[in-house]
């Protein structure tokens, strides 16, 4: 089943922009939801389909995967029931872009076309330097930023950690695009987005035989420690890599969407129509 523009729903196929020819697929970030890709259409050459993987644990609590390649392989079998061959145009942001990276390489192996594998402020794990595991008031805050809640208004009056019955509270106070979610739902994101951390935390990828286009938020708090050039033992081909003056979790929307999507157009266009 594939659902409208207008009830973007949680299937795990949707398609967010109808159009003709081939869709840029768009893969989930963390919490497992895709319809902030819909920010990308006004700017995409005119027709060009939108459409959007997401967490089948968002529907199926016992559908995690055990692993990002495991969910590439998933997704990949989605896609190719749609199209069933290449050139494929992949994005990703966030978690995503581990995904699509993913889906990129064993389309390489396959012997399909990747004419656009780009990634959205993503980085891979870093072995060498493992990460302190985050409290579960952490886990809250960042879906909840993630879900466009103002970090300042995330601080409890009492000082107290963030819980699910808060982060409820936070969502339904400020009109959130989750707050409307029934309470199964809004768990079934939160485990999904706990497990997707661990995934990522799992997950080494390997070498993408092609070029990458990266987009980087130049002001996210762990800009300092984070590069594109974390990328280069992963991909073989040139990483062309754009800084916007924004934060990772505002990267979709109003402004530094219709960069991005500038930036996607430029690699969606028919030949020869690129900049017109």
């Amino acid at each position: 089943m594939v659902n409208s523009p207008a009830t973007p729903g949680f299937d795990p196929l949707v398609e967010l922009v109808p159009g003709s020819g081939d869709p840029l697929w768009c893969v989930h970030p963390a919490a497992g939801i895709s319809w902030e890709y819909l920010a990308l259409g006004p700017w995409l050459p005119a027709g060009q389909r939108i459409t959007a993987l997401q967490a089948e644990g968002l529907s199926k609590p016992d559908q995690l995967p055990g692993s990002v390649e495991e969910l590439a392989e998933r997704f990949l079998a989605l896609v190719r029931e749609v199209q069933p061959s290449g050139p494929y145009r992949l994005l990703g942001w966030s978690f995503g872009g581990m995904v699509a990276h993913a889906m990129g390489r064993l389309l390489r192996e396959a012997g399909e076309v990747v004419a656009l594998l780009a990634l959205l402020d993503c980085y891979p794990h870093d072995a060498a330097h493992p990460e302190r595991e985050p409290s579960d008031h952490e886990y809250l805050t960042t879906l909840l930023e993630n879900a466009g809640c103002d970090p300042a208004g995330l601080v409890q009056p009492d000082g107290a950690p963030l819980d699910e019955r808060r982060a409820r509270a936070v969502l339904l106070a400020g009109g959130h695009r989750l707050a409307g979610l029934e309470d199964w739902r809004l768990e079934a994101v939160l485990r999904v987005f706990l497990h997707h951390i661990q995934l990522r935390r799992d997950h080494t990828p390997a070498r993408f035989d092609g070029d990458v286009l990266f987009v980087r938020a130049a002001l996210e708090r762990t800009a300092p420690f984070n590069s594109a050039a974390d990328w280069a033992p992963y991909v073989d081909g040139v990483i062309d890599v754009h800084q916007l003056p924004t934060e990772h979790r505002l990267l979709l929307r109003k402004e530094p969407a219709e960069r991005i999507g500038r930036l996607l157009a430029q690699r969606l266009a028919p030949r020869g129509e690129a900049g017109a």
